[in-house]
């Protein structure tokens, strides 16, 4: 699993790049733990992706310790990465943006008929 080196914990409470290598490391079906705050809330399942825990060191370390039993981190690495092709995918992409074409000419349309 992946630990976060690069920034402390107070500044990943702080920025995106929490969120991106959430992303990133699930893509490679890596289970991820991070902090219960910003983008991470919104792209690990707790239990099923990785862990999204509370700054609670005896938390962290309990689940530390049960991705290196048995095939837990295999099972999540795996929900991971579909999770991420599922929700941040080309696919979710493409209905983002035709979900909002169709909004925005909707408004159009409703312009020129006033």
């Amino acid at each position: 699993f992946f630990f976060f080196k690069q920034k402390t914990a107070y500044e990943m409470l702080r920025s995106l790049v929490g969120s991106e290598m959430c992303i990133r490391d699930r893509y490679m079906q890596r289970p991820v733990i991070a902090c219960q705050s910003g983008g991470p809330l919104e792209s690990v399942v707790d239990g099923k992706t990785g862990f999204s825990l509370p700054t609670d060191e005896k938390r962290w370390a309990e689940s530390m310790k049960s991705l290196t039993e048995g095939t837990r981190a295999k099972e999540m690495g795996k929900e991971g990465k579909s999770h991420v092709v599922r929700k941040f995918g080309l696919e979710s992409f493409a209905r983002m943006i035709d979900l909002y074409v169709n909004l925005a000419s909707q408004g159009e349309r409703n312009k020129k008929t006033e």
